[in-house]
């Protein structure tokens, strides 16, 4: 299991990032954990370490797809306006938690 990183009172960038079984999950294998980035700042938090075009009008709500976040590859999915899951391998549950919460803080 991993520690979640919770920035929230630091920054509203990051509202949640949470255990796997706190989420609704699809079906996915066991090597993949879940964690959710909410809030005001969420879209322009993930843009720190993610290619893509995470405006609601390039990437609406329900919008799901594999990607890069940093170094690591992770399923990307939208499930609220303000809301995002990512499937990450437990491999690399660590680094994601740290470079989000470094990206929070602007150190990234």
């Amino acid at each position: 299991m991993f520690r979640p990183v919770n920035h929230h009172a630091e920054n509203e960038t990051i509202a949640a990032i949470s255990e796997p079984d706190t989420l609704p999950r699809p079906p996915s294998t066991t090597i993949e954990n879940a964690l959710a980035v909410s809030g005001p700042q969420a879209t322009t938090l993930l843009a720190a370490g993610c290619p893509l075009d995470l405006d609601a009008s390039a990437f609406p709500v329900g919008m799901c797809t594999r990607t890069m976040l940093a170094k690591a590859e992770v399923v990307l999915w939208r499930t609220d306006p303000q809301v995002f899951r990512l499937e990450v391998w437990r491999s690399f549950v660590a680094y994601v938690s740290q470079f989000l919460g470094e990206a929070a803080r602007g150190i990234i």
